[in-house]
């Protein structure tokens, strides 16, 4: 359903939260350690840029990232919601990541299901991002890491700052109807990135890198 979410972003809320900005496909990046070469790995489900296309539709430029976008597309069940109502905490670390490897301030946050889309605009927290970071290459910047066998003094300090983190640093956007995804059948727009395609006929806001 991952398409169907990037369609509701791009058709609800991009027109009137950032107009004349783009949908982004990102990639893999890599967080590295000083002794360690990869400490850790995010991949974003995009990003929001602005971005320059020429008058025959060919892109030219990929400007820099107003904000990341994390997708998830809860499964339903008796026991659990459909959609996300509040910015989940179990998400913070992995937010606050891919907004590191992107250089932004700014996630968009997309929970999503058939019949609705909940929209969450998070902000970075430097003093959080240095304190998780800090644990993690406390613990595994090393050729042999030391398998823990209990909590360390640390968790119960960063579990309240992740608490507290998504009350001042998490915002509801709003719930707008989903839809779903048409592909156009549009291919490239672009030689110098040839890996970009539209799926929208007239005026592509959905980007893939």
């Amino acid at each position: 359903n991952e398409e169907n979410a990037v369609a509701t972003l791009v058709g609800r809320l991009m027109p009137s939260y950032c107009p004349d900005a783009y949908f982004i496909e990102e990639r893999c990046y890599i967080l590295p350690g000083k002794e360690v070469e990869c400490l850790g790995e995010v991949s974003p489900d995009g990003s929001i840029r602005h971005v320059k296309i020429d008058s025959n539709g060919q892109l030219i430029e990929v400007k820099n990232v107003l904000a990341a976008v994390e997708i998830k597309c809860p499964f339903p069940s008796d026991e659990k919601i459909t959609v996300h109502y509040k910015f989940p905490e179990y998400y913070v670390c992995q937010c606050l990541a891919e907004m590191r490897v992107l250089d932004t301030d700014r996630l968009i946050y997309v929970s999503y299901s058939a019949e609705s889309t909940t929209f969450f605009q998070v902000n970075f927290s430097d003093e959080l991002w240095e304190a998780i970071w800090n644990e993690v290459v406390d613990l595994y910047d090393k050729e042999k890491p030391t398998l823990l066998n209990k909590s360390r003094p640390t968790t119960h300090v960063l579990k309240n700052m992740i608490h507290d983190f998504v009350t001042t640093n998490t915002m509801f956007l709003g719930e707008f109807a989903s839809v779903k995804m048409e592909n156009s059948g549009h291919g490239q727009i672009s030689e110098k990135w040839p890996l970009v395609f539209a799926f929208q006929d007239k005026d592509p806001k959905i980007l893939f890198l």
